[in-house]
């Protein structure tokens, strides 16, 4: 009798992990108590802070890895970030503190995702290697800008590199 139920716990017990998902393997569709784990690694490559200047504009990027982040019923390892961009020698945005934060809803950062796409998909990378990864994020932008400045924002981020 002990043996049974030494069994039957085994049994559920085991049947109760959630199963793992190369999130280089994600196909696009959630399954609930799955964990989409960078098992690779791949996002560790983009942890860091990027910045571009361009004469008085600068745009400055900092990105950090999140761990199996519980998005109301599935798991997931997230790349969240943060930005400051300054226009003509103004700050217009300064967010880059809230990296470090430990928020409840890491989409509540101004950058976050963890969709990878490879050179052979849209966008284009004409400097990409052929096998290079990249990241596909959601970005909020927090600021009401001027149609020149969301303009001149965009530009920037087409030339940002890592420091």
């Amino acid at each position: 009798m002990k043996n049974h139920i030494l069994i039957l716990f085994l049994i559920a017990f085991t049947s109760c992990k959630s199963q793992s998902v190369n999130i280089k393997n994600w196909n696009g569709n959630y399954v609930a108590n799955t964990y989409y784990e960078d098992i690779d690694n791949e996002l560790n490559q983009f942890e860091g802070t990027y910045q571009f200047t361009n004469g008085n504009n600068e745009l400055t990027f900092t990105f950090k890895k999140q761990l199996k982040y519980y998005n109301t019923s599935y798991y997931q390892d997230l790349l969240t970030g943060e930005y400051k961009y300054k226009e003509g020698g103004v700050i217009l945005v300064d967010n880059l503190n809230r990296i470090n934060q430990n928020l409840l809803n890491k989409y509540s950062h101004d950058i976050c995702g963890n969709t990878l796409i490879y050179n052979d998909m849209k966008p284009n990378c004409d400097n990409c290697l052929p096998n290079q990864l990249r990241a596909d994020l959601i970005f909020l932008v927090g600021v009401i800008m001027t149609m020149e400045a969301q303009l001149s924002f965009r530009n920037l981020m087409r030339m940002v590199r890592k420091k």
